[in-house]
């Protein structure tokens, strides 16, 4: 091999190892990152006690009457969302929504309160539900997407049925 074909192959190989390097980062930067929920007895203290902390701007998702969940995203943060409805209760028809969902949340073995979380952990929402399933996709600097709970039963019997979720059709 002469020196020109061996500068010409070592050349071809970095421009196809950059190439995927680009198209690996793209697509990691469309795709966004994920964030989770985790289990917070705080925050259930604070729904239980009717306490919901300020600094929040608050959510429901489910019936108004009896929510499946009630969520707040830190102020600051935009949730970019179609199904999740502000939430405009007053201090005493909160409490009885909140009353309505107890029963349920009785029912499961975790206690309902988690912080939403961005893949460093750090906090940016709160979660109150008997479901304890959710997705948190971050979607740019101090946006997010909260897709609708689910039962972590019911998601994998649909996946593994190649059933895909309202929010995904």
């Amino acid at each position: 091999m002469t020196l020109q074909n061996a500068f010409l192959s070592t050349r071809k190989a970095l421009a196809a190892a950059t190439g995927i390097l680009l198209i690996t980062a793209s697509t990691m930067a469309c795709g966004g990152s994920y964030g989770s929920l985790k289990s917070d007895e705080r925050i259930t203290r604070a729904f239980k006690n009717y306490d919901l902390p300020e600094g929040y701007t608050y959510y429901y998702y489910g019936y108004e009457i009896e929510p499946d969940v009630i969520l707040g995203i830190k102020d600051g943060y935009t949730l970019q969302t179609k199904l999740w409805k502000p939430l405009t209760y007053s201090q005493d028809q909160l409490k009885r929504r909140i009353d309505r969902m107890r029963h349920k949340i009785r029912s499961t073995p975790w206690g309902g309160g988690a912080a939403i979380v961005t893949p460093s952990g750090t906090p940016i929402g709160i979660w109150y539900s008997r479901f304890q399933f959710t997705t948190v996709k971050i979607t740019g600097p101090k946006t997010l997407m909260v897709y609708p709970p689910h039962d972590r039963y019911d998601h994998m019997f649909l996946e593994d049925r190649g059933v895909k979720a309202d929010w995904e059709r």
